[in-house]
């Protein structure tokens, strides 16, 4: 399966399902008279297109991926010490090796298995957006995560609002 497919099903579901949301309740709510809900309605495209664009900068973003030193190649592979003790700034720092990277990490930095890259301040991998999150993309993330939750809050309410309180005035069917 393709590493990507995630971050492709993803967009699809969220492009999709407020597709649907647009052709369904949108267009019932416009053809409400009792209340004008046009500004509601572009708030939540407006919410839909904030959403997008933080999902589209955490994926293509750097996460902050430390790049491996060109060094001269050691023999010696099995002496290096797994911690090496630096000072910065008068305090004592204890830096860890990655064996797989081949150099001393910084602080709060951490090898995702999945890139097989050391990411500074690493929170996580995100499969949905086929990255990592971490120190040049948090930010991204966390307002995809807040956007996110406005939309489904705004959908969910105008839904709701749709399917209970402007019901359908032709006839009734029995309930089977």
């Amino acid at each position: 399966m393709c590493k990507a497919f995630p971050f492709i099903a993803a967009v699809t579901v969220l492009v999709i399902a407020t597709g649907i949301f647009n052709a369904f309740t949108v267009r019932e709510l416009l053809q409400e008279d009792s209340f004008n809900f046009i500004p509601i309605i572009v708030l939540s495209e407006i919410i839909f297109i904030f959403t997008l664009i933080n999902f589209l900068q955490t994926a293509f973003t750097d996460p902050g991926i430390l790049q491996k030193d060109k060094e001269d190649d050691n023999d010696n592979d099995f002496h290096t010490p797994l911690f090496k003790i630096v000072v910065i700034n008068n305090t004592t720092v204890r830096l860890k090796y990655c064996d797989t990277c081949q150099f001393y990490r910084p602080p709060r930095t951490s090898h995702c298995s999945m890139c097989n890259r050391c990411i500074e301040n690493f929170d996580h991998h995100c499969p949905w957006v086929n990255n990592c999150v971490g120190r040049r993309n948090y930010r991204f993330f966390f307002s995809f995560l807040m956007w996110l939750s406005l939309h489904i809050l705004l959908t969910l309410a105008l839904t709701i609002y749709r399917v209970v309180i402007c019901r359908p005035s032709g006839p009734t069917y029995p309930a089977w």
